[in-house]
């Protein structure tokens, strides 16, 4: 069933994306079309589009390529490749979804010790 079908939908051919985790990616098992049981890793992360402004864009990895995305944690820099689906929706607000294809820790972010000397 498709609750957006009021939506405008724009899928893009596969771009690469580097930018900052501003989630800490979440797992769930989900069943795929084949009636297999999968992972499914959500996170998001914000980039510069090409004007220069930060944008949003929500990424799910699924089965084996959810294991790396599984490690992200938020601020680390990561680049990730796949197919991104721009919804509009009623009111003309966009959003940004990535199915990702591949995904790279770049940089991962200095976790702080609660304790500082």
């Amino acid at each position: 069933m498709n609750e957006n079908k009021n939506e405008n939908y724009v899928e893009n051919d596969a771009v690469g994306i580097s930018g900052n985790v501003v989630t800490d990616p979440t797992s769930k098992t989900i069943v795929n079309s084949n009636n297999e049981e999968v992972s499914a890793v959500n996170f998001t992360i914000v980039a510069k589009n090409e004007q220069g402004e930060k944008e949003y864009i929500s990424c799910s990895a699924y089965a084996e390529k959810a294991d790396l995305p599984l490690t992200f944690k938020k601020g680390d820099f990561v680049n990730v490749f796949g197919k991104i689906k721009n919804t509009i929706d009623q009111k003309g607000k966009e959003y940004r979804n990535m199915r990702v294809l591949a995904s790279k820790m770049l940089k991962a972010v200095e976790h702080r010790s609660e304790e500082r000397r």
